[in-house]
């Protein structure tokens, strides 16, 4: 692992986007409480001005509330312009006894400005400011998914589908069930595992494979273990490895439905994804779903925690052709009105320049 972060580049640049990442001094087991406060800010400081007297930034966003949340406020600060963060999930559910919970509350009154990726996640802070006695200002504290590119909602040829399937070895009679995501079991991926080994019994064409095993990273060689331990299941359930967000697409395209077992999320772009590449979807009942649900159906659900009613749900989908085109169309246009990235950003830079423009 040490290895892998000691080869990243410095610098370099993507679609014109200068990208820079100082080396930051690490204790293993240790580092990520080191990084969280002070320590990363020490360590980037100099780079950051040296850029930032270069380019004269006008505000830093921060794609977390935590690590970089941290660094961005103390930045701001140091260069004196506003810093903003945006909330994503795992970040604002810290524990009081954890290492990272007076750094959360820090970074909470210190930005500037702060974005939710769901109403949960600002609900979550709500409640914690109030328990420390500290209300919370509503104008600074906005509800926004970032949403995803709609440029993905082209569709495969239906001879190039079929050549991405035999290609991967999956047959024009199998229901290819897709996961994308992290191999851990925060993501259900035990709990879809069981829910395929219990829908096979009923529909033996019914495969699944799950894309993001990063051995050493996660919790992929237990899970294999398991996928092994069940005789009927080794050439049915599959682990692979991440691919690039473009091969994602057509990972999806060849899919016939997509499994989203998480037991929380702040809001998964992987299943706004889903919907947009018209993949009918089953995922656990949990917050975001449901706002992404809102008071339609999108996406089939199963009780938390419940393997065998997520079985159920998948097979729902396979004996209905009906409701499968009821998810497909419900999901595409709750991706076009509320979740279009460009769309979204177009609110972040009206919301910045409003916020810059009354802090003068």
């Amino acid at each position: 692992r040490w290895a892998i972060y000691s080869n990243i580049k410095v610098f370099e640049k993507r679609n014109g986007i200068r990208i820079h990442r100082p080396p930051l001094f690490q204790i293993p087991k240790l580092g990520n409480a080191f990084v969280a406060n002070w320590g990363g800010f020490i360590q980037i400081r100099n780079t950051a001005n040296k850029i930032h007297q270069n380019n004269r930034f006008d505000l830093i966003l921060s794609f977390d509330l935590l690590g970089t949340g941290g660094m961005a406020w103390r930045l701001g600060r140091l260069l004196g312009i506003p810093a903003i963060g945006w909330a994503t999930g795992s970040d604002v559910r810290i524990k009081k006894d954890s290492p990272f919970y007076s750094e959360l509350l820090k970074s909470l009154r210190k930005l500037d400005l702060i974005f939710y990726q769901s109403h949960e996640l600002r609900d979550i802070v709500t409640n914690l400011l109030k328990k420390v006695q500290h209300s919370a200002d509503v104008s600074k504290h906005i509800v926004l998914s970032r949403g995803i590119p709609l440029n993905s909602m082209r569709l495969f040829s239906y001879e190039k589908r079929q050549q991405f399937r035999k290609k991967h070895g999956i047959r024009s009679k199998n229901i290819f069930v897709l996961y994308v995501g992290r191999i851990v079991k925060s993501k259900g991926v035990f709990d879809l595992v069981e829910a395929i080994s219990i829908a096979q019994k009923q529909n033996s064409k019914i495969i699944c494979k799950l894309i993001g095993a990063i051995p050493g990273f996660d919790e992929s060689h237990v899970l294999n273990k398991i996928i092994r331990s069940k005789p009927d299941m080794e050439n049915k359930i599959e682990l692979l490895p991440p691919v690039a967000p473009t091969e994602v697409k057509n990972w999806m395209q060849a899919a016939d439905i997509y499994a989203f077992p998480s037991f929380n999320e702040g809001m998964p772009n992987s299943v706004l994804e889903a919907l947009s590449n018209r993949l009918p979807t089953v995922a656990y009942d949990i917050p975001a779903i449901r706002e992404i649900n809102h008071d339609q159906l999108a996406i089939l659900t199963a009780p938390l925690g419940s393997p065998h009613l997520f079985s159920e749900r998948l097979l729902q989908i396979c004996r209905s052709k009906e409701l499968r085109q009821q998810l497909i169309n419900t999901g595409i246009k709750r991706v076009k009105t509320d979740f279009n990235i460009s769309k979204q950003m177009e609110k972040v830079i009206t919301i910045s320049k409003n916020f810059l423009l009354d802090k003068g």
